[in-house]
């Protein structure tokens, strides 16, 4: 993994960076004002986040839904030009780490069945806020590993043990 990404997944700036990227996917796509969640402590940001976004993807449109889809595609390819290694196993290890630094714990192997059993978005999101943010994570998560649509079989936020999804 090359020095950025090692960065980003291994300190709390690092993290903080990873929010704040996410939070601008957001406001961009929704056409709300930024955000600046920089100089906030990333657990604490990372809570400003949830109910953020649980407030504003209840209220957005289709088009800012698709849009929002768009924009993390692009950042995921963004985010695969900078790995050494591009093959399933080494991006889905990427993809893993990134997520654990926001407070979702996966296992499995893309594109096959993954597994979550731990998110920290459970208490902020419904089963409908859920199914929004999900476009940020198709997106973001198809670009990284070069194509695909990430479906889910299975979700914490309906009751189900564990979410359970597939590329």
């Amino acid at each position: 993994m090359n020095r950025m990404i090692n960065w980003i997944v291994q300190t709390e700036a690092g993290r903080r960076v990873e929010i704040q990227l996410l939070m601008n996917l957001v406001t961009s796509s929704l056409d709300l004002p930024g955000q600046r969640l920089l100089r906030v402590p990333s657990g604490q940001s990372l809570d400003i986040f949830a109910a953020f976004t649980a407030k504003h993807l209840a209220s957005c449109s289709d088009e800012q839904r698709q849009r929002l889809h768009a924009n993390a595609l692009r950042l995921g390819r963004s985010l695969r030009r900078f790995l050494i290694h591009r093959d399933d196993e080494s991006v889905t290890g990427l993809i893993f780490l990134l997520y654990r630094n926001i407070g979702i714990v996966m296992e499995g192997m893309f594109p096959e069945k993954v597994i979550v059993r731990r998110c920290c978005f459970c208490k902020h999101y419904s089963p409908e806020i859920c199914s929004a943010a999900s476009l940020m994570d198709s997106g973001v998560i198809s670009g990284l590993m070069g194509g695909g649509k990430l479906e889910f079989s299975a979700r914490l936020t309906e009751g189900a043990p564990c979410c359970i999804c597939r590329l």
